[in-house]
């Protein structure tokens, strides 16, 4: 079977109908475990222990004051530099700016950003687990477990760069693909500018560009990758696109 046809069974009707299901699973949960029947989430944050002030002062922030960081309006009687405070890759930075930009509220905006990371982990997990080869029963039981864990709760609005882990389902199918043996950039029809080397790219981006301590992790599994190779005496060429893949995610 050519790829194209591959390409056009991932996007037929009944595809879609799995991810419908799949988020509506999502809904049921989540409608049940943040008791959304009694949440405003339009005035008040979901949770409001722990980080979440913080938070909050960090997106009013940058709805006031853009990606700066700087603000004399807190921190008397000097000011507040939140550039110095590494806790967020600027990838993560500039997507919530744009949305607070956009939704102009920063409690709107932390809930949004905190009740779409749910949909976001089921889709991303459900995609890999079928890139997998894993049956479409199994693949929306482990997305489901995977979106409800307690972490995602416990790190909740106050760590939301850590809830939102939706791009490392992807990161983990390319360590995988690398353990396998499988290249991790392919050329079609004379140019690497396919369609899944740019979102190999992307998700190195995202990693990168995400939180301290998933840029950390992601790149502690490529280096051990890299050593598992290089023990191995795979083909220099895997060895050679993981480096690349690390400098990427280091550039970010």
């Amino acid at each position: 079977m050519s790829d194209s046809k591959v390409q056009f069974k991932l996007f037929n009707k009944t595809v879609w109908i799995e991810y419908i299901i799949l988020n509506l699973f999502v809904l049921m949960g989540l409608t049940f475990t943040l008791q959304l029947w009694n949440a405003d989430i339009f005035s008040y944050p979901i949770y409001s222990g722990g980080d979440v002030p913080q938070v909050l002062y960090i997106i009013e922030q940058m709805k006031e004051i853009g990606l700066s960081g700087y603000s004399t309006r807190v921190g008397y009687p000097y000011y507040v530099y939140m550039s110095d405070f590494p806790s967020q890759g600027i990838i993560w930075k500039f997507f919530r700016w744009i949305l607070v930009i956009i939704i102009g509220d920063a409690v709107t905006t932390v809930n949004l950003i905190f009740i779409v990371g749910f949909f976001l982990v089921a889709t991303t997990s459900y995609v890999v687990l079928k890139k997998l080869k894993i049956s479409k029963c199994i693949s929306g039981i482990v997305a489901l477990l995977y979106t409800f864990l307690p972490y995602h709760f416990m790190r909740g609005i106050g760590h939301l760069a850590f809830s939102s882990y939706w791009p490392i389902p992807f990161f983990a199918y390319y360590c995988i693909s690398y353990m396998k043996g499988v290249p991790g950039y392919t050329k079609n029809s004379s140019s690497w500018l396919s369609k899944d080397n740019i979102i190999h790219i992307i998700t190195l981006v995202l990693m990168g560009g995400h939180c301290v301590y998933y840029t950390y992790f992601s790149c502690f599994f490529i280096c051990m990758i890299i050593m598992f190779l290089v023990i191995r005496r795979e083909n220099r060429a895997r060895i050679k696109e993981l480096f690349f893949d690390l400098a990427r995610i280091l550039c970010t």
